[in-house]
């Protein structure tokens, strides 16, 4: 909490510090970063046995279950589902609108607080913004 404040305090002293000043004064304290936006695409829900709405007939793939959340992209040939039979179902079948060049990024895999909502995991979007603020040293407290 108290880092919090005191990047607070920091911003309104910087602010402060740039009304007033030339373009060029200001442009110095100015910074460009690039972040991340995740935008839910899709919600996939475990594949069903025969239309039932109860049971299961596949469970999340043991190379997705894994993985980190919204950090490693996802292809059409990866595998999401692994089937009773032992058979994998891909991101491709599961998606089939997914565009080849689509990225697609996992979060929510095999939570327990969605199993009840039918939810298996989410795909989200990425899209990368350049934002500009202003900046400077801040001492360590």
């Amino acid at each position: 909490m108290r880092n919090v404040v005191h990047a607070a305090i920091a911003y309104v002293e910087l602010h402060n510090a740039c009304v007033g000043k030339s373009a060029v004064e200001a442009t110095a304290l100015e910074k460009v970063a690039e972040i991340s936006l995740f935008r839910r695409a899709y919600t996939l829900d475990y594949p069903r046995s025969n239309g039932q709405s109860t049971v299961q007939s596949a469970f999340i793939h043991p190379k997705l279950q894994g993985v980190r959340e919204l950090q490693e992209r996802l292809k059409t040939s990866s595998p999401v589902f692994a089937r009773l039979d032992g058979s994998e179902e891909l991101l491709g079948s599961v998606v089939p609108d997914m565009g080849e060049d689509e990225e697609l990024y996992p979060m929510f895999i095999n939570e327990a607080a969605y199993v009840e909502k039918n939810v298996a995991l989410v795909l989200a979007s990425r899209r990368v913004e350049t934002v500009t603020y202003w900046a400077r040293h801040l001492p360590v407290a």
